[in-house]
């Protein structure tokens, strides 16, 4: 009995010791349950024709079919320094496999919606006498090109959410450094404004608003360097609903609202986080 005791013992404890090995010596996956990533990158934008609505006690009219751009920084600097590197627009992502292949993250894009100067558009609406020095009277779609001397709207628009995202390795190399994966997922958060905005001759700087809310799905190729490192190319796009943008500091009855779509192109570096390597089942995209 005693010596039956002591083989089950050294069965065991080898087979444990075995398996102790082949777990260490288990591959990690990027794509694999229990991987977290971060990446920073920057990003230009594009946006659909709006109808804006500014709204105040004084006047409430639409400006129909407005063109709008992006604002990225030209200045090289800004994009190296540390006191500056948040100026331009970027994004930030978090994310973690609660699965394999499927990523929740938390995403952070930082655009910048600029109103056109000589925008051609209708308006519609009244603004009272003696309001503002050009616009005055009650307009039914009449045609006007604006100047931005006299009219200046810009956005910051900070668009916060949550991504359901699922990966597919397309391509690993045999030394095993190297591999590209496929990241395509869905969003939807809030937008938080800071708006600048010249009207009625009074220009007003960095106002903060939570102005409504997005959806919006994004695809991506990721090129993973090294099992911990990669960068990722990505085009996404969705739908901005802004209800309520501030446009003067300490009125909440003076504000703007507008739908529009926008497209985005950004690259990313990141780095991937291996917390919890699971064992090599045949379905999974090992390294």
């Amino acid at each position: 009995m005693t010596k039956h005791f002591f083989l089950i013992f050294f069965l065991f404890f080898g087979y444990n010791l075995a398996a102790q090995k082949l777990y260490n010596k288990m591959k990690k996956y990027s794509n694999g349950s229990g991987t977290l990533y971060l990446n920073w990158g920057y990003n230009r934008s594009i946006y659909s024709q709006s109808d804006i609505r500014f709204k105040s006690r004084v006047y409430d009219f639409t400006l129909k079919g407005a063109l709008a751009e992006d604002k990225q920084s030209k200045k090289i600097g800004e994009f190296a320094q540390l006191s500056s590197f948040t100026v331009p627009q970027y994004n930030f992502k978090a994310g973690y496999y609660f699965r394999n292949k499927y990523a929740l993250s938390f995403s952070f894009d930082k655009m910048k919606y600029l109103f056109k100067n000589a925008n051609q558009v209708l308006i519609d609406g009244y603004v009272n006498d003696g309001v503002d020095s050009v616009f005055s009277g009650i307009y039914s779609n009449q045609q006007l090109i604006t100047n931005s001397l006299d009219f200046h709207y810009e956005n910051q628009v900070n668009y916060f959410r949550f991504d359901i995202n699922r990966t597919e390795k397309l391509y690993q190399n045999r030394a095993k450094n190297f591999a590209i994966s496929f990241n395509a997922g869905l969003g939807i958060g809030f937008v938080v404004n800071s708006t600048d905005f010249n009207f009625e001759s009074n220009f007003t700087r960095n106002i903060n608003s939570l102005s409504g809310f997005g959806i919006s799905g994004q695809g991506s190729f990721r090129f993973e360097f090294f099992k911990n490192f990669f960068v990722q190319a990505e085009l996404s796009g969705g739908s901005i609903q802004q209800s309520k943008v501030k446009t003067r500091m300490y009125d909440k009855e003076v504000y703007a609202n507008q739908q529009f779509w926008y497209g985005q192109r950004a690259i990313y570096a990141g780095v991937l986080i291996y917390f919890k390597p699971v064992n090599g089942c045949s379905d999974c995209p090992v390294w």
